[in-house]
């Protein structure tokens, strides 16, 4: 029966091919949280195979893989990857499971979810409010050290001075890392569904501890001056997470300590494995996969009969006192933006790059630059928030061997209103509390020319998702 799961899997991969070609493109960019979870997945599988019995995959087991398979393929001409890659990952669980339930393979599931590469959707969801209650408990932190605290939307301020919390400082990270540890904990450890929730809510709550300890700490060092770096930036965040992840694991092994030992279950026959309802759940199995190969095999590119003009409604000639000069897109770009609800121009502006995205609904799409940048490779560091008579801009740096670009962020809505992050745009477009539609613009400075053309081509880069 080994021979079969193994068949299965083979199968399973040859039609998702394009989900194991998006995570194999991540990992010429830094190893993450995604890449990590599917590194040791195949590890905590084998450690649940160890002993449990050598059986068929049951049909309850091919008829769920079927039906998630069906719709992964489906699904992946209308939807977004990080959408159909998640059916097929239900696809594979029954074939990776052990047959019996002997605990931990909730986690395993879990793992299998989490080596999706989807942090730039995780962190547009989940940063804001991360941020908004990180910012509360950092603010708390320094109140009780004695200061004169204040909090205004993600910014601190401290007798005056004013400490934005920006978009790294939401702790998606460290959030992905203290998940990985638990369900990594929970698999070995065997736990059940109800006891791996409750080690990932733990979990939780301690990076939102050390989250805002790390914030408290940068705060009050901008407060007193000191330049913090993006190396020490980090450092930080380790020196805070470190204490939580042991907690963590202590409150992991004193959970296994309480584990009742499960009861052994009566050996109750199977059905034959070659039984006609066995067969025809394998063979619709086999048949969907292949109709996925095939698919893959024969799709071919759409494009529109002819390409729309993509011109603004009311394309801005100039940005701030600079006359904009139209740039020309890549294919990828052209294509990409009939999808896009609204408008896309790349322009240049004297010796400086400008994106402008003009927006007419809340979308995933519309993401801040810095993500397509981390993923051609560049290292991104966050800088403070600059004010110019536009009103307030994200600010980030991306260095790439001798290369450096500077990067600011801002969107303008109908009314005129400036929001300076991109993710908290999202949120207050979706919950309605800014009016569309939408002015996004990204404006690129580089140290030297060659390095803002390579910029140029790499926007649009993880689009896809």
């Amino acid at each position: 029966m080994k021979r079969e799961r193994i068949v299965a899997a083979l199968l399973w991969a040859s039609s998702s091919l394009p989900v194991l070609a998006w995570w194999l493109r991540r990992l010429a960019e830094p190893i993450g949280i995604d890449v990590a979870a599917w590194l040791i997945l195949p590890a905590v599988v084998r450690l649940h195979w160890r002993g449990a019995p050598r059986e068929s995959v049951p049909v309850a087991g091919w008829a769920f893989s079927t039906a998630m398979l069906a719709a992964s393929i489906v699904l992946r001409a209308f939807l977004p990857i990080t959408v159909s890659a998640v059916f097929a990952v239900l696809a594979l669980l029954p074939m990776i499971l052990p047959p019996r339930r002997q605990g931990g393979e909730f986690a395993i599931a879990a793992l299998a979810m989490m080596g999706l590469p989807s942090l730039m959707i995780v962190d547009l969801f989940l940063g804001l409010p991360l941020r908004f209650l990180a910012t509360r408990l950092a603010a708390a932190l320094v109140a009780s050290l004695g200061f004169s605290v204040g909090v205004e939307g993600t910014g601190i301020v401290i007798d005056g001075s004013v400490f934005w919390v920006d978009v790294p400082c939401a702790g998606v990270q460290m959030l992905g890392s203290a998940l990985l540890m638990a369900f990594v904990l929970a698999a070995t450890f065997r736990f059940r569904f109800w006891r791996t929730i409750l080690l990932a809510a733990s979990a939780v709550l301690l990076v939102v501890a050390a989250n805002a300890i790390r914030i408290a700490t940068l705060a009050l060092g901008q407060f007193h001056g000191y330049e913090i770096s993006s190396a020490m930036h980090r450092w930080i965040g380790i020196a805070a997470l470190v204490p939580g992840v042991a907690l963590l694991a202590l409150f992991a092994m004193w959970l296994a300590r309480r584990k009742k030992c499960p009861k052994v279950a009566a050996e109750v026959p199977r059905a034959p494995c070659a039984s006609w309802l066995h067969v025809a759940a394998k063979s619709s199995f086999i048949a969907v996969a292949v109709a996925g190969v095939v698919r893959f095999c024969t799709a071919t590119v759409a494009l529109p009969d002819s390409v729309a003009d993509d011109a603004f409604p009311c394309k801005p000639a100039e940005f701030e006192g600079e006359k904009l000069v139209e740039l020309d897109k890549s294919e990828f770009e052209v294509n990409f933006g009939e999808r896009f609800p609204g408008r896309i121009g790349k322009f240049r502006c004297g010796d400086r790059i400008v994106i402008i995205r003009w927006v007419t609904a809340p979308t995933h799409r519309a993401h801040s630059t810095s993500y397509c940048l981390r993923a051609a490779g560049w290292r991104i560091e966050p800088l403070p928030l600059e004010t110019t008579e536009r009103g307030a801009w994200s600010s980030c740096r991306a260095v790439r061997g001798d290369s450096s670009l500077t990067i600011r962020e801002q969107v303008l809505d109908a009314d005129g209103h400036a929001i300076p992050d991109v993710s908290d745009w999202f949120w207050r477009s979706l919950l309605s509390r800014t009016r569309g539609p939408w002015w996004i613009y990204s404006v690129v400075e580089a140290k030297n020319s060659r390095a803002l053309e390579v910029e140029a081509k790499s926007e649009g880069r993880d689009e896809e998702q």
